[in-house]
């Protein structure tokens, strides 16, 4: 089916491919672009300043590459050996996507081989820049850029709306850094959020999401210290570990324990970093005490539960199914409330003899933290850990007054970067607890890397239980 709209003189194609939506930019006698989703405004308005001088010429049927492009995405990669390219651009550019159009189709080259053959290999970034910032950077032959079995995975700048994953490869290590085979990754709750441009912290797109990792160090440059090539490693990045590889600092590692597979260690430091810094450092439960866990099963909400009876309290989860307490429960915790068949502040209070839980570790937010309030004991301590709902709840400072607590914010992350000391002595903690076999993540779902957005669509519907993985491997 083709569809089409005029953009001052370019006009827009979408084709239904098994690849999804393609669309096809021309202007009249050439192809100057190709997209992989539907053009909105802001994507008119892009093209019809960006790609008047850039063409992608076919000598016999200039506006009738179509078919071919076709026939590209179906992996018949000769369809397109006699389209003739004209970049514009400057000189660079030209000569980086000769360069492209060189390698065979399937073939592999990094931005560091092409940065050697073009200018030196302190050229990578230049390279990259020049695939980013020509406007034909998201048509066919830069998926030669990446992809050894000729996949159509791969990283090219302009690929943002791309439907599947954006893979940097061939990162230049500098003196002082290690570069890491990713084995798996971990799929947080934050990466969720960093995608929709609703996190704290908002990366210049396109940028590929990940804040843990495991795998095995490739090398190391002469200056990095305490890794060696072979080495299983945990990986901690704010963002980049849905992909097959990482170029880190060797702060930004960590030995994988023994007993733990690629995907354990993936989803290991992000949610117990999380449980230790709120119930040690910011809510200071004490054995004896009762923790109240909403969001149990959760990959933050387990880690509570377990590292909470751990520490020798009294554990009440909450969740929205049978199944999901049961998950809490073979963690450790002592009590379950179905919120969705009762209240659970009446539960919770009379579960506690109408005392109340001394700590409440909330990642839900929303209504759950208003009525939290309501089950907290006298001088008790209400960690806010996120908002799973989706909602930001409002304090009702009256029920702070009377109940004599404390509201707690609680960001291991940040925490650990003004306070390296503070995260030492955490992970240390961690690190103890697993290897005595006392501390180890569930693992309930795992998917391919190319099946990054199922994975992530699973923690947005709050359907998982435990932690959910992205696999390199198989």
């Amino acid at each position: 089916m083709l569809t089409r709209a005029t953009i001052t003189e370019l006009h827009t194609d979408t084709i239904d491919s098994e690849i999804g939506p393609i669309v096809i930019v021309t202007r009249p006698g050439a192809l100057c672009a190709v997209d992989f989703a539907e053009c909105d405004e802001r994507m008119k308005t892009l093209l019809s300043r960006r790609f008047e001088d850039f063409a992608l010429v076919h000598e016999d049927n200039p506006l009738g590459v179509s078919e071919r492009l076709l026939a590209y995405f179906a992996k018949d990669y000769a369809a397109l050996d006699d389209v003739v390219v004209d970049t514009g651009g400057t000189e660079f550019q030209r000569r980086v996507w000769v360069a492209l159009r060189a390698i065979p189709p399937g073939s592999t080259r990094t931005y560091g081989e092409l940065a050697s053959q073009l200018g030196g290999p302190n050229a990578s970034r230049a390279v990259g820049l020049a695939n980013s910032q020509n406007p034909l950077s998201i048509v066919v032959p830069c998926h030669r850029l990446v992809g050894s079995d000729g996949s159509l995975t791969g990283y090219a700048g302009g690929l943002a709306r791309k439907h599947w994953l954006l893979r940097h490869e061939g990162a230049i290590l500098s003196p002082g850094q290690i570069r890491v085979r990713i084995r798996a990754a971990g799929v947080n709750f934050p990466d969720v959020l960093m995608a929709a441009g609703l996190y704290q912290l908002k990366p210049e797109r396109p940028f590929t999401p990940g804040f843990e990792g495991a795998g095995e160090v490739v090398e190391s440059g002469p200056e990095a210290r305490g890794f060696a090539a072979g080495d299983r490693v945990i990986v901690h990045q704010r963002f980049g570990c849905y992909a097959d590889e990482a170029v880190v600092e060797p702060a930004q590692l960590e030995p994988l324990p023994a007993d733990f597979s690629f995907a354990e260690g993936a989803s290991f430091l992000v949610a117990s970093h999380t449980a230790y810094h709120g119930l040690v450092q910011r809510g200071h439960l004490g054995r004896g005490e009762t923790l109240l866990v909403h969001g149990a099963a959760g990959g933050v909400g387990l880690a509570a539960v377990e590292l909470g009876k751990i520490l020798g309290a009294t554990v009440i989860a909450t969740a929205s199914s049978e199944e999901k307490l049961a998950a809490a429960k073979s963690r450790g915790a002592d009590h379950g409330i179905n919120y969705e068949a009762e209240p659970f502040p009446e539960a919770v209070k009379r579960l506690t003899g109408g005392a109340g839980a001394d700590v409440i570790y909330d990642p839900v937010g929303g209504a759950v933290f208003e009525q939290s309030l309501r089950c907290i004991s006298f001088g008790g301590r209400l960690l806010t850990v996120g908002f799973a709902s989706g909602t930001l709840p409002i304090v009702k400072a009256n029920l702070v007054l009377i109940k004599g607590c404390s509201v707690v914010g609680v960001r291991a992350g940040e925490a650990g970067r003004r306070n390296p000391a503070l995260r030492k002595a955490a992970v240390e903690a961690l690190f103890t607890l697993a290897a005595a076999g006392k501390l180890k993540p569930h693992v309930s779902a795992v998917f391919p890397l190319e099946r990054f957005a199922e994975a992530m669509r699973l923690l947005s519907d709050r359907k998982a239980i435990g932690r959910v993985v992205l696999t390199t491997e198989g």
